[in-house]
């Protein structure tokens, strides 16, 4: 995969906020969100002075491409599908609003209940919406366990920690399959529209 280190050495040069693309805290990515929780101002950081994590995400980033991957707590949570379509179709709109690229992403397997409903969603609002979709689902099938640690809902991670190394060795494990795939939007879209 050494015809990914022009975008990944790309994505890496410009801060973004507390990092670089990779390795910046973000403002709206935390563990057991749902979607609902990305446009809800009373998740946001005490930082961002009243925004919804989303916004407050925009404001201080700026960014041109939007990684979209939230659903899984809704499954394991029984979001009810409309609920979970209507904040999914508002965290894509508050994007194409201010002009970034939003990037949908299917949600893994999971133990605890079946993604199959909320990944349905996701794929519609890609066509509704016309905007890029990484298969995610699809992409982890083939590892052991979906890729899905024993927890049943998080990515499994290589013994030697690196989920950037894509070894075929490395490659068995969730979170480096969700590395390159994101790496290979990233790719696509650095190589044919924001290149123009």
């Amino acid at each position: 995969y050494t015809n990914l280190s022009p975008v990944a050495g790309y994505f890496s040069t410009e801060k973004a906020r507390s990092g670089n693309s990779f390795n910046n805290y973000s403002f709206s990515a935390f563990a057991g969100w749902t979607a609902a929780d990305l446009l809800n101002p009373a998740k946001a950081d005490g930082s961002c002075g009243g925004s919804a994590p989303i916004d407050c995400e925009y404001q201080n980033v700026k960014p041109a491409v939007a990684i979209i991957l939230i659903g899984s707590n809704d499954a394991t949570g029984h979001t009810p599908l409309d609920a979970y379509q209507a904040s999914l179709n508002r965290i894509v709109e508050v994007f194409i609003e201010k002009g970034v690229i939003p990037v949908l992403n299917t949600i893994p397997w999971n133990s605890y209940n079946d993604s199959g409903p909320y990944n349905a969603i996701i794929v519609a609002t890609a066509r509704t919406y016309d905007i890029p979709l990484i298969d995610l689902y699809s992409a982890m099938e083939q590892a052991q366990n979906h890729g899905v640690a024993g927890d049943g809902v998080h990515p499994t991670i290589p013994p030697d920690g690196n989920t950037a190394n894509f070894s075929s060795e490395n490659l068995q494990y969730g979170a480096t399959i969700r590395n390159l795939v994101t790496l290979q939007m990233l790719d696509a879209l650095w190589r044919q529209v924001l290149s123009y």
